[in-house]
């Protein structure tokens, strides 16, 4: 039986250890005959055929035995990992609990750490902590992909600081290489979001981008983000680099990340005076359906380039569609709609449209009883 589990030939390996466990003096003894063992190695088989019921059965009636310390702590981890894999299983089972209380140092507890943390709860971070601050699972293989779990979860509640420390730790890793394209975006994104840290972020950004070929995920996510950065800080040139290498030659009308791209491109040329290629861009955006606040943010910006240009009905179209488009996004601020309305009021009066100009004077004023 030893042999065919060890040699995965699970068929023949259930077979011999149901023989075996059945023999009369294998029951008068069941500590000696090492029937625990045989749960566990018939629980492995079961788990291996997805057979997950069955498997918590058969390490239920071992973890009834009087088992060694560490036959119970692989059992009482498979247990758990075969509770987590039945269908709907989504909470941190009771097993996992028990180990890391009874074994703290076992390797089965970091496993069970880990799993734990990979559910993204509440308690993630807490089962992180477990298996990081532990001197026994310093040289875990678990490790480093911890490290980047717990700093993602930092970083999404806006704790840069301590997200930086655990990608800075998880780079100097000798097995950091797994996990090293994503600590390195993870590294730029934190010095993006640290003000003391900013001046880092390009050359972060760069050292990606100069890693890898354009399509990959890492290498456009930091094409994108680094766009963003030289826009805030006015580097529009650069920007506008960066998101042409991103966007590529064809514009995804299903990727939100490549419309959000191609407006930031426009606004990167009008910001530049490039009126033509700013209007470009946005025509292409206009053509193809928007939802949220790209279906906002378009058609306003085509009216901003119209009114500049002194085409003042067309503005005032372009912002009418843009208010129309206003009343299903939640998340756009008064502040917009107090562009738009504005925006709106002096196209109409210059376009001489009186009626439409006070009306928009009148729907501004209910949102900024001050006024502009």
């Amino acid at each position: 039986s030893d042999f065919a589990f060890r040699s995965d030939d699970l068929a023949r390996a259930k077979q011999l250890l149901a023989e075996y466990g059945a023999l009369a003096g294998v029951k008068a003894d069941a500590e000696k005959a090492q029937l625990p063992l045989v749960s566990l190695r018939l629980g492995w088989c079961a788990y291996k055929q997805s057979d997950f019921a069955v498997a918590i059965e058969l390490l239920s009636q071992g973890l009834a035995l009087k088992a060694p310390p560490e036959i119970r702590q692989e059992m009482l981890y498979l247990r758990g990992v075969s509770a987590l894999s039945l269908p709907g299983a989504t909470s941190v089972p009771p097993d996992f609990v028990t180990l890391a209380i009874e074994a703290p140092d076992s390797p089965f507890t970091a496993q069970a750490c880990y799993r734990a943390a990979l559910l993204q709860g509440n308690d993630a971070l807490q089962w992180l902590d477990r298996l990081l601050s532990n001197p026994a699972h310093a040289k875990s293989t678990l490790r480093g992909g911890a490290l980047l779990l717990r700093a993602q979860h930092s970083y999404n509640q806006s704790r840069f600081a301590e997200a930086l420390a655990d990608v800075n730790a998880l780079l100097q890793l000798p097995d950091a290489k797994e996990h090293a394209k994503s600590a390195q975006l993870l590294q730029a994104l934190c010095y993006e979001a640290l003000p003391e840290k900013s001046s880092d972020a390009e050359a972060a950004f760069e050292k990606i981008i100069g890693s890898g070929a354009v399509d990959s995920s890492e290498v456009k996510l930091a094409l994108s983000r680094r766009a963003k950065f030289r826009f805030n800080n006015k580097k529009f040139a650069e920007a506008e680099a960066d998101l042409k290498k991103y966007l590529g030659n064809t514009l995804d009308a299903l990727d939100a990340s490549q419309l959000e791209a191609a407006l930031l491109l426009a606004l990167c040329r009008k910001e530049q005076k490039d009126t033509a290629g700013a209007a470009a861009e946005l025509k292409k955006l206009a053509a193809v359906p928007l939802k949220g606040v790209l279906a906002f943010e378009v058609p306003f910006q085509l009216g901003n380039l119209s009114y500049e240009a002194a085409q003042y009905e067309a503005a005032a179209a372009h912002y009418r569609k843009a208010l129309d488009a206003a009343a299903a996004v939640k998340e756009l601020p008064n502040s917009a709609l107090s562009a738009a309305w504005l925006n709106l009021a002096w196209s109409s009066r210059h376009a001489k449209d009186a009626k439409t100009a006070e009306k928009a004077f009148a729907e501004l004023l209910k949102l900024d009883a001050m006024g502009p």
